[in-house]
């Protein structure tokens, strides 16, 4: 067999092991494509989630219950904002007050749902059992919201006397409040009362404006809590971090705290100063999102190896030329 019939054989060779080699990069290709398609489809989550939300104006607990949660609205299935407003009904701890529900939905059940609630009381007048000093508010309002970013709640408390003295209120969640005055030894009284849960596919919040916990020897264990709001979220699209950073605003007889996640900032007006930032998810990037640059690259070489008008019949042109060249005849 001469050279030249050895030489076309070897790139024949060479031109079957390059096909054969690009037919399996080809399937790898596709095969990485499709893996990087479905598993894109799967991360991105559309639902279904599901939201909940409640509030109402005022309770009083306890051994003796006098007054239920009221007015108390619940989040229908559909979303659809709801709202009572109301006057105190007649009880004898709690008087001329006016109480409001409000809660509802946005997108309920998709990516980008949100829930949002308030409870709220105006111009509150607690009478305590036992004393004949009352405890006054001007303003308590809870609201509280739910996304796929976590919880958040605010708290607003405007004008709360005791006797007629102002009373201090802090601005972190959870407080429990001082200067209650000739109160002190019935009850006790915590202010930005706010329980959040945030994990990856679940998060929630029930925020209270104020707790009052009777103590003296009259209804001892009495629970009166005015302006409750709960919202929740859960599904495949919630992708909440734990809360980290407090957003706080005051003002002369006033607290607003907010409890999220993210950055922090600085603002000033009039009396009050903000701090803080909007809550953030945590988002740690897709693990498949590597395969499509990838699968990109393996297809298109399997098509130059498989392709006989592309690499595979260059390098056997070029293989028969040098092998020409050796012999020195100068055939191509």
């Amino acid at each position: 067999m001469d050279n030249a019939t050895t030489t076309r054989v070897r790139s024949a060779h060479l031109v079957g092991l390059f096909r054969l080699v690009g037919a399996v990069l080809l399937a790898m290709g596709a095969a990485l494509g499709s893996f990087a398609f479905f598993a894109g489809s799967a991360g991105a989550a559309t639902g279904p989630d599901t939201l909940t939300g409640s509030a109402f104006g005022a309770s009083i607990g306890g051994p003796v219950p006098a007054l239920p949660p009221t007015p108390s609205v619940t989040l229908p299935a559909s979303g659809t904002a709801t709202s009572t407003t109301i006057a105190v009904p007649l009880n004898p701890v709690l008087t001329s007050a006016t109480l409001t529900a409000t809660t509802g939905a946005t997108n309920n059940t998709l990516a980008n749902e949100q829930v949002n609630s308030e409870g709220r009381v105006e111009n509150a007048n607690v009478l305590i059992a036992g004393s004949t000093t009352a405890l006054i508010a001007n303003v308590l309002d809870s609201t509280c919201t739910s996304s796929a970013t976590g919880s958040t709640g605010t708290d607003q408390i405007v004008g709360l006397t005791i006797g007629g003295t102002a009373v201090p209120v802090p601005t972190t969640p959870n407080a429990v409040l001082t200067g209650l005055g000739p109160l002190a030894p019935l009850i006790s009284i915590e202010a930005n009362v706010q329980t959040i849960q945030n994990a990856p596919g679940s998060t929630s919040i029930t925020n209270d404006a104020l707790i009052i916990t009777v103590l003296g020897a009259a209804n001892p264990g009495e629970v009166i809590t005015l302006g409750q709001s709960k919202c929740g979220a859960a599904g495949p699209d919630i992708n909440a971090a734990s809360p980290v950073t407090t957003t706080t605003t005051t003002a002369a007889a006033t607290s607003t705290t907010t409890v999220g996640t993210g950055g922090t900032g600085t603002g000033t007006g009039g009396t009050g100063s903000t701090v803080g930032g909007s809550p953030t998810a945590v988002h740690t990037g897709e693990p498949w999102a590597g395969s499509i640059p990838l699968a990109v690259i393996v297809f298109l070489l399997g098509c130059a190896l498989f392709w006989r008008r592309g690499l595979s019949s260059t390098v056997g042109r070029v293989t028969h030329h040098m092998a020409s060249l050796r012999r020195g005849d100068g055939r191509r």
